[in-house]
C-alpha cells in the first residue's frame, strides 16, 4: 500500500513497516499501555495499529494504540476485510 502525504511524497507503508524508526515507536507505544491491548483489554498487546494515516511515517504515539493480534484484524480492520470480499 502506498500512501500519499502532501502533493509529493508517497510512503511505501509495508517498507516503513520493516525501519527502525517504525519499530522503535511501535515499542514505546507497547510498553506505554504495558503490553496490554488497549481495545479489548484482556490480551496481551503485540501490534501497533494507526488511528489515522494522515502522519505515516511521522506519525505521533497519539495516532498509535497498542492492540492485540485478534482487535486488530478482527475489530479494527473488519470493515476493510468485507470490502475486500
Amino acid at each position: 500500500m502506498r500512501i500519499r502525504r502532501g502533493k509529493y511524497f508517497w510512503i511505501d507503508y509495508k517498507r516503513y513497516m520493516k525501519t527502525p524508526q517504525w519499530r522503535n515507536k511501535r515499542e514505546v507505544v507497547l510498553h506505554r499501555a504495558q503490553y496490554r491491548c488497549q481495545c479489548c483489554k484482556k490480551r496481551e498487546a503485540n501490534q501497533a495499529h494507526h488511528l489515522t494515516y494522515d502522519r505515516v511515517g511521522r506519525e505521533r504515539l497519539s495516532d498509535l494504540q497498542a492492540v492485540c493480534y485478534h482487535c486488530h484484524k478482527h475489530l479494527l480492520h473488519k470493515d476493510k476485510e468485507q470490502m475486500a470480499a
